[in-house]
């Protein structure tokens, strides 16, 4: 809404533009429209990562995964191939949900205080390396960052 497109190379493009959702702000510090703007992008940020982490079955909705659920459930419906393939696409459901958060709030291909003196298919391929970088960061944290989490009940 705050675009005006869904497209998500303009939302990219306004990105790099006017600054990341996550962090509007960034680079015109005095805007206090920016920072009141933060909140809600902040908070739909965290509402989209716990999505993400409850479609992906990862730590705390892991349901299906409860010790009650190992001898009766799908874990052994399905063996060998089945079974792999069953969490492959759970993990392909990761990868695809950190790239919507990549290029929804952190930014997509951008990373400030890069400048454009590489040649044209040099700068294509650093954007490829910090796209993934930044997928690949989340996806860090969608494995290891749940499980430090659920290792540390409130």
């Amino acid at each position: 809404m705050l675009i005006g497109q869904l497209r998500l190379t303009e939302i990219v493009r306004y990105q790099i533009e006017h600054g990341w959702l996550i962090a509007p702000f960034v680079g015109d510090w005095g805007n206090l429209h920016k920072w009141f703007l933060a909140i809600p992008m902040f908070i739909s940020f965290v509402v989209f990562m716990i999505a993400m982490f409850a479609e992906t079955n990862r730590l705390p909705f892991d349901l299906p995964e409860a010790e009650t659920e190992l001898v009766g459930g799908y874990h052994t419906e399905y063996g060998s191939m089945k079974f792999g393939l069953f969490f492959l696409g759970e993990y392909i459901a990761m990868i695809t949900g950190s790239a919507i958060i990549v290029t929804l709030f952190l930014g997509g291909w951008h990373f400030p205080w890069i400048p454009r003196r590489f040649p044209r298919l040099g700068w294509g391929l650093l954007n490829i390396f910090i796209f993934f970088s930044k997928v690949a960061l989340l996806l860090f944290f969608f494995i290891w960052g749940a499980l430090d989490l659920a290792a540390f009940p409130l």
